[in-house]
Protein backbone atom coordinates (compact mmCIF):
# COMPACT_ATOMS: atom_id res chain seq x y z
CA UNK A 1 0.00 0.00 0.00
CA UNK A 2 1.24 3.52 -0.89
CA UNK A 3 0.42 6.73 1.40
CA UNK A 4 0.48 10.13 0.67
CA UNK A 5 3.68 10.02 3.17
CA UNK A 6 6.14 8.00 0.86
CA UNK A 7 4.84 9.57 -2.30
CA UNK A 8 6.18 12.96 -1.18
CA UNK A 9 9.41 11.47 0.33
CA UNK A 10 10.09 9.77 -3.54
CA UNK A 11 9.53 13.50 -4.77
CA UNK A 12 11.80 15.28 -2.44
CA UNK A 13 14.17 12.67 -3.26
CA UNK A 14 13.82 12.98 -6.86
CA UNK A 15 14.41 16.52 -6.77
CA UNK A 16 16.95 16.90 -4.71
CA UNK A 17 19.02 13.61 -5.72
CA UNK A 18 20.49 13.25 -2.63
CA UNK A 19 19.26 11.42 0.36
CA UNK A 20 21.16 13.52 2.99
CA UNK A 21 19.39 16.32 2.07
CA UNK A 22 16.05 15.37 1.30
CA UNK A 23 15.95 14.00 4.84
CA UNK A 24 16.37 17.28 6.01
CA UNK A 25 13.76 19.30 4.06
CA UNK A 26 11.84 16.49 4.94
CA UNK A 27 12.44 16.02 8.69
CA UNK A 28 13.14 12.63 8.85
CA UNK A 29 16.17 10.43 9.43
CA UNK A 30 18.16 9.11 6.43
CA UNK A 31 17.50 5.77 7.14
CA UNK A 32 13.24 6.39 7.50
CA UNK A 33 13.86 7.84 3.86
CA UNK A 34 15.69 5.20 2.48
CA UNK A 35 13.38 2.70 3.86
CA UNK A 36 10.03 4.38 1.98
CA UNK A 37 12.10 4.60 -1.14
CA UNK A 38 12.67 1.12 -0.86
CA UNK A 39 9.48 0.36 0.29
CA UNK A 40 7.59 1.89 -2.93
CA UNK A 41 10.50 0.15 -5.23
CA UNK A 42 9.16 -3.23 -3.14
CA UNK A 43 5.55 -2.27 -4.16
CA UNK A 44 5.79 -1.06 -7.96
CA UNK A 45 7.52 -3.93 -8.85
CA UNK A 46 11.02 -1.61 -10.06
CA UNK A 47 14.01 0.65 -9.54
CA UNK A 48 13.26 4.05 -9.09
CA UNK A 49 16.92 5.28 -8.40
CA UNK A 50 20.06 3.88 -9.84
CA UNK A 51 22.76 3.84 -6.77
CA UNK A 52 26.47 4.15 -7.53
CA UNK A 53 28.08 5.01 -4.21
CA UNK A 54 27.04 7.78 -2.81
CA UNK A 55 25.45 9.18 -6.03
CA UNK A 56 21.58 8.24 -6.98
CA UNK A 57 19.87 8.88 -10.60
CA UNK A 58 16.04 8.24 -11.43
CA UNK A 59 15.93 5.39 -13.54
CA UNK A 60 13.16 5.21 -16.58
CA UNK A 61 10.53 3.85 -14.03
CA UNK A 62 11.64 6.95 -11.89
CA UNK A 63 10.95 9.77 -14.08
CA UNK A 64 7.69 8.23 -15.31
CA UNK A 65 6.26 7.84 -11.61
CA UNK A 66 6.91 11.55 -10.80
CA UNK A 67 3.37 12.71 -12.98
CA UNK A 68 1.40 10.24 -11.30
CA UNK A 69 2.44 11.07 -7.85
CA UNK A 70 2.07 14.90 -8.60
CA UNK A 71 -1.13 14.08 -8.97
CA UNK A 72 -1.65 12.04 -6.65
CA UNK A 73 -0.61 14.36 -3.90
CA UNK A 74 -2.71 17.60 -6.10
CA UNK A 75 -5.77 15.82 -5.55
CA UNK A 76 -5.37 15.07 -1.90
CA UNK A 77 -4.56 18.61 -1.22
CA UNK A 78 -7.76 19.49 -2.87
CA UNK A 79 -10.15 17.31 -0.62
CA UNK A 80 -7.94 18.39 2.31
CA UNK A 81 -9.23 21.66 1.01
CA UNK A 82 -13.09 20.90 0.31
CA UNK A 83 -12.89 19.12 4.00
CA UNK A 84 -12.61 22.52 5.58
CA UNK A 85 -14.95 24.66 3.62
CA UNK A 86 -17.99 24.14 5.71
CA UNK A 87 -16.95 27.72 6.90
CA UNK A 88 -17.76 28.82 3.37
CA UNK A 89 -21.36 27.53 3.24
CA UNK A 90 -24.10 29.68 4.06
CA UNK A 91 -28.25 29.84 4.29
CA UNK A 92 -30.43 28.30 6.54
CA UNK A 93 -31.41 25.42 8.24
CA UNK A 94 -34.80 25.01 10.11
CA UNK A 95 -34.63 22.74 12.45
CA UNK A 96 -36.82 21.48 15.63
CA UNK A 97 -36.83 20.26 19.23
CA UNK A 98 -39.14 18.60 21.83
CA UNK A 99 -38.48 20.93 25.04
CA UNK A 100 -36.80 18.76 27.59
CA UNK A 101 -33.80 18.23 24.83
CA UNK A 102 -33.70 21.88 23.51
CA UNK A 103 -33.34 23.33 27.07
CA UNK A 104 -31.04 20.63 28.08
CA UNK A 105 -28.73 20.16 24.85
CA UNK A 106 -29.00 23.15 22.79
CA UNK A 107 -26.40 25.64 24.00
CA UNK A 108 -23.77 23.27 23.32
CA UNK A 109 -25.10 21.65 20.04
CA UNK A 110 -25.09 25.40 18.57
CA UNK A 111 -22.23 26.03 19.80
CA UNK A 112 -20.47 23.22 17.89
CA UNK A 113 -22.36 23.99 14.51
CA UNK A 114 -21.53 27.41 14.64
CA UNK A 115 -17.47 26.35 14.66
CA UNK A 116 -17.99 23.90 12.14
CA UNK A 117 -20.30 26.48 9.77
CA UNK A 118 -20.32 30.26 10.72
CA UNK A 119 -22.09 31.47 8.07
CA UNK A 120 -25.05 29.24 8.47
CA UNK A 121 -28.16 30.79 10.11
CA UNK A 122 -30.77 28.72 12.29
CA UNK A 123 -33.99 28.74 12.91
CA UNK A 124 -35.47 26.55 15.83
CA UNK A 125 -38.90 25.23 16.59
CA UNK A 126 -39.64 24.03 19.81
CA UNK A 127 -42.85 21.81 19.97
CA UNK A 128 -44.38 18.59 20.93
CA UNK A 129 -42.97 15.85 18.52
CA UNK A 130 -45.94 15.28 16.85
CA UNK A 131 -46.13 18.66 15.87
CA UNK A 132 -42.49 18.13 15.12
CA UNK A 133 -43.38 15.98 12.59
CA UNK A 134 -46.02 17.81 11.14
CA UNK A 135 -43.99 20.23 10.27
CA UNK A 136 -41.41 17.95 8.72
CA UNK A 137 -43.67 16.34 6.93
CA UNK A 138 -45.36 20.17 5.33
CA UNK A 139 -41.44 20.81 4.75
CA UNK A 140 -41.78 23.43 7.40
CA UNK A 141 -38.72 22.49 9.27
CA UNK A 142 -35.34 20.45 8.10
CA UNK A 143 -34.84 18.48 10.55
CA UNK A 144 -35.82 17.42 13.81
CA UNK A 145 -34.75 16.13 17.43
CA UNK A 146 -38.14 13.96 18.80
CA UNK A 147 -38.86 11.86 21.75
CA UNK A 148 -40.69 8.52 20.98
CA UNK A 149 -41.86 9.08 17.74
CA UNK A 150 -43.73 6.42 15.82
CA UNK A 151 -42.27 5.57 12.55
CA UNK A 152 -44.47 6.55 9.54
CA UNK A 153 -43.39 4.22 7.53
CA UNK A 154 -42.19 5.51 3.79
CA UNK A 155 -42.59 9.27 5.44
CA UNK A 156 -40.11 9.97 7.81
CA UNK A 157 -36.42 8.81 8.10
CA UNK A 158 -35.28 8.14 11.65
CA UNK A 159 -31.21 9.05 11.08
CA UNK A 160 -30.57 8.33 14.91
CA UNK A 161 -31.91 6.58 17.99
CA UNK A 162 -30.72 6.20 21.18
CA UNK A 163 -32.46 4.97 24.58
CA UNK A 164 -32.51 7.09 27.36
CA UNK A 165 -33.29 6.24 31.07
CA UNK A 166 -36.63 7.97 32.84
CA UNK A 167 -36.33 8.97 36.77
CA UNK A 168 -38.43 9.70 39.22
CA UNK A 169 -36.86 12.68 40.75
CA UNK A 170 -37.18 14.46 44.31
CA UNK A 171 -36.02 17.07 45.89
CA UNK A 172 -33.45 17.22 49.07
CA UNK A 173 -36.67 18.28 50.99
CA UNK A 174 -38.25 14.83 50.51
CA UNK A 175 -37.82 12.41 53.00
CA UNK A 176 -37.70 10.12 49.96
CA UNK A 177 -34.35 12.11 48.96
CA UNK A 178 -31.96 9.42 51.01
CA UNK A 179 -33.41 6.43 50.59
CA UNK A 180 -32.67 3.19 48.41
CA UNK A 181 -34.56 0.39 47.07
CA UNK A 182 -37.87 2.04 46.48
CA UNK A 183 -41.25 0.33 44.86
CA UNK A 184 -43.61 2.24 43.01
CA UNK A 185 -46.21 1.47 45.56
CA UNK A 186 -44.12 3.99 47.87
CA UNK A 187 -44.77 6.48 45.54
CA UNK A 188 -48.22 6.30 46.22
CA UNK A 189 -48.87 8.83 48.56
CA UNK A 190 -46.07 11.26 46.83
CA UNK A 191 -47.85 14.19 44.91
CA UNK A 192 -46.61 13.74 41.38
CA UNK A 193 -46.17 16.56 38.89
CA UNK A 194 -46.41 15.27 35.69
CA UNK A 195 -46.14 15.93 31.94
CA UNK A 196 -49.41 15.88 29.75
CA UNK A 197 -51.01 12.86 29.39
CA UNK A 198 -49.88 12.45 25.52
CA UNK A 199 -45.77 12.32 26.77
CA UNK A 200 -44.88 8.63 25.53
CA UNK A 201 -43.39 8.02 28.66
CA UNK A 202 -46.41 8.78 30.91
CA UNK A 203 -48.64 6.74 29.11
CA UNK A 204 -46.08 3.77 30.10
CA UNK A 205 -45.73 5.01 33.64
CA UNK A 206 -49.82 4.15 33.40
CA UNK A 207 -49.99 1.56 32.32
CA UNK A 208 -47.28 0.15 34.68
CA UNK A 209 -49.57 1.65 37.40
CA UNK A 210 -52.57 -0.39 36.06
CA UNK A 211 -50.28 -3.89 35.89
CA UNK A 212 -49.54 -3.10 39.01
CA UNK A 213 -53.13 -2.33 40.33
CA UNK A 214 -51.41 1.39 41.79
CA UNK A 215 -52.86 4.82 42.15
CA UNK A 216 -51.13 8.02 42.48
CA UNK A 217 -51.94 11.65 43.82
CA UNK A 218 -51.69 13.75 40.25
CA UNK A 219 -51.57 17.21 41.74
CA UNK A 220 -50.41 18.82 39.14
CA UNK A 221 -49.95 18.39 34.84
CA UNK A 222 -47.43 20.44 33.09
CA UNK A 223 -45.57 21.45 29.39
CA UNK A 224 -42.01 22.04 31.02
CA UNK A 225 -39.63 19.75 32.00
CA UNK A 226 -37.56 21.82 33.65
CA UNK A 227 -40.16 23.89 35.63
CA UNK A 228 -41.35 20.90 36.89
CA UNK A 229 -37.78 20.11 37.94
CA UNK A 230 -37.43 23.45 39.27
CA UNK A 231 -41.07 22.65 41.51
CA UNK A 232 -39.70 19.50 43.07
CA UNK A 233 -36.54 21.09 43.70
CA UNK A 234 -38.27 23.16 46.47
CA UNK A 235 -40.59 21.05 47.52
CA UNK A 236 -41.48 17.77 48.80
CA UNK A 237 -43.30 16.90 45.30
CA UNK A 238 -41.86 14.19 43.00
CA UNK A 239 -41.65 14.06 39.10
CA UNK A 240 -40.91 11.85 36.22
CA UNK A 241 -38.09 12.85 33.63
CA UNK A 242 -35.50 11.93 31.26
CA UNK A 243 -32.48 11.49 32.99
CA UNK A 244 -30.75 14.46 30.76
CA UNK A 245 -32.72 17.15 32.15
CA UNK A 246 -32.27 16.27 35.88
CA UNK A 247 -28.28 15.13 35.76
CA UNK A 248 -27.11 18.88 36.95
CA UNK A 249 -29.09 19.08 39.24
CA UNK A 250 -28.33 15.43 40.73
CA UNK A 251 -24.80 16.79 40.52
CA UNK A 252 -25.28 20.17 42.47
CA UNK A 253 -27.32 17.91 45.41
CA UNK A 254 -30.45 19.95 44.61
CA UNK A 255 -32.59 16.64 43.36
CA UNK A 256 -32.07 12.94 43.09
CA UNK A 257 -33.07 9.84 41.10
CA UNK A 258 -35.01 7.11 43.31
CA UNK A 259 -34.49 3.84 42.69
CA UNK A 260 -37.51 2.11 41.64
CA UNK A 261 -36.99 -1.25 41.99
CA UNK A 262 -40.40 -2.49 39.89
CA UNK A 263 -40.34 0.12 37.12
CA UNK A 264 -38.15 0.75 34.70
CA UNK A 265 -38.93 3.25 32.41
CA UNK A 266 -36.99 4.63 28.97
CA UNK A 267 -37.62 7.36 25.97
CA UNK A 268 -36.00 6.93 22.85
CA UNK A 269 -34.28 10.00 21.57
CA UNK A 270 -34.44 10.29 17.66
CA UNK A 271 -33.10 12.54 14.67
CA UNK A 272 -35.53 12.77 12.00
CA UNK A 273 -36.29 14.18 8.83
CA UNK A 274 -38.59 13.30 5.76
CA UNK A 275 -37.80 10.45 3.05
CA UNK A 276 -37.95 13.54 0.34
CA UNK A 277 -35.42 15.80 2.23
CA UNK A 278 -32.32 17.00 0.31
CA UNK A 279 -29.67 16.40 2.78
CA UNK A 280 -27.17 19.61 2.32
CA UNK A 281 -24.01 19.72 3.70
CA UNK A 282 -25.40 21.82 6.18
CA UNK A 283 -27.94 19.94 7.35
CA UNK A 284 -26.32 16.73 7.54
CA UNK A 285 -23.60 18.67 9.29
CA UNK A 286 -26.51 20.31 12.09
CA UNK A 287 -27.01 16.04 12.61
CA UNK A 288 -23.41 15.02 12.91
CA UNK A 289 -23.41 17.92 15.81
CA UNK A 290 -26.46 16.63 17.48
CA UNK A 291 -25.62 12.97 17.29
CA UNK A 292 -22.39 13.88 18.91
CA UNK A 293 -23.97 15.65 21.95
CA UNK A 294 -27.02 12.79 22.18
CA UNK A 295 -24.38 10.09 22.42
CA UNK A 296 -22.17 11.96 25.58
CA UNK A 297 -25.64 11.96 27.76
CA UNK A 298 -26.75 9.56 30.08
Amino acid sequence: MVDIRTLNTFLQVSSTLNITQASKILGYSQSNVSMQIQNLESYLGYPLFDRVGRNISLTQYGVALIPYAQQVIHAVKQLESFTHAENLLTGTIRVGFVESIFHSCFREIVFDYNERFPKVKIEVAVDATSVLQKLLLKNQIDVACLIDSPLQKGKLVTKYSKPVSMDFVVGCQNPLFHRNGLSLSDLCREKFILMEDTAPYNILFYQELARQNLNIQEFLKMQSCHMALQLVESSNYITLLPRYVVKNSMKCGKAAALNIVDCKLYQEVQIMYCTTKYITPQISGFIDCVSSVLDRID
